[in-house]
């Protein structure tokens, strides 16, 4: 494609050429005659045409070569997260649980509930696009920031499908309330960011939090005093703060063994940021969750992926009609040879 662009070029530049050259007024070809005509006014017209066909070429050039095409690796890398640009850009922390139960199947399910979130998260990431940022953490004994916020869709998919479940006792746990803190003050500090660089654009920042269980810090940890943090102190932080808080149980033995009185306090806790308090069940599914956050949050969809993938063929195109009204201007008669 970036080659066929080219040729449009270098024949635009040719003809410019050969009329500069005065080359004979009539162009023969096998049953034509061209006739090019002088008059003044319609020449610049057509003049002012032609310039514009090229303007559209080179604008749709320059959308594939550094948007998309071969410097596309120069100019966007993949390797490092995207800091906010000056632009409205909503900001959603994953924070998936990765303690050693979520290797065992979900109830009347052969995945496992590792691998059912990713199923879920990633058609969720393939369903979103424009400039949002997006980050994922684990935790288990201790919270791993696994990607920071990027727009690095690619990024972010690769480190979903490498976590796995904890295996080592020494290593597991379920540190629920430091992993919303700590994805609490990335946020914070990626938005203070923001605002240095004078491009306070945050229109909004949620947490989504994916968990089989309520948090259960290893012992080792009672007294750390950020991994034996309890949820209630870290969701009052996040609220104070001013992000949102979505929160759903994947595993419906844990909530239902859950005291009435627990669910309710992390419900009403986590609907006081103005998240939701979720249960996944056989008419409540993770994606259905998620599509709520979606909706919530005003993400964008993956028709605009679309729409700025054709921009280019929308330049080709009106770069042909201006090219094609230009050289209908130029020609005044055209006659069938007999």
């Amino acid at each position: 494609m970036f080659w066929l662009i080219v040729l449009f070029g270098v024949v635009g530049y040719s003809t410019i050429q050969l009329q500069r050259a005065r080359v004979p007024s009539g162009l023969r070809l096998p049953h034509i005659h061209l006739y090019y005509t002088h008059t003044g006014c319609l020449r610049i017209i057509a003049r002012f045409l032609f310039i514009a066909s090229l303007f559209f070429l080179c604008w749709a050039t320059i959308h594939w070569t550094v948007g998309s095409g071969p410097l596309g690796r120069l100019f966007l890398s993949k390797t490092n997260a995207i800091y906010p640009a000056p632009i409205a850009s909503r900001a959603l922390f994953f924070v998936i649980d990765r303690s050693g139960s979520m290797g065992e199947p979900s109830l009347g399910a052969t995945l496992s509930k590792m691998d059912m979130v990713k199923r879920g998260v990633q058609k969720f990431l393939e369903a979103e696009a424009g400039e949002d940022l997006f980050g994922l953490m684990s935790f288990a004994r201790a919270a791993m920031v696994r990607v920071p916020l990027s727009r690095d869709r690619d990024f972010f998919a690769h480190s979903l499908e490498n976590m796995v479940p904890e295996t080592e006792d020494v290593r597991n746990g379920t540190a629920l309330g430091y992993a919303i803190f700590k994805s609490s003050c990335l946020i914070e500090a990626c938005r203070e960011f923001a605002k240095t660089k004078k491009s306070d654009h945050f229109v909004g920042q949620a947490i989504v939090v994916i968990t089989d269980g309520l948090e259960e810090p290893h012992p080792a940890d009672r007294a750390h005093p950020f991994r034996s943090m309890r949820y209630e102190r870290s969701l009052q932080y996040a609220k104070e703060r001013g992000i949102k808080v979505y929160y759903i149980n994947i595993d419906k033995k844990s909530y239902e063994r859950m005291p009435f009185i627990d669910r309710e306090n992390i419900r009403a806790l986590v609907e006081a940021t103005g998240g939701i308090y979720g249960e996944v069940s056989p008419s409540y599914s993770l994606e259905r969750f998620l599509s709520q956050v979606s909706s919530r949050e005003g993400l964008q969809q993956a028709k605009s992926v679309v729409y700025a993938s054709s921009l280019g063929w929308w330049l080709i195109g009106w770069a042909v009609v201006f090219c094609s009204l230009s050289r209908l201007l130029e020609t005044s008669v055209l006659r069938v040879v007999q």
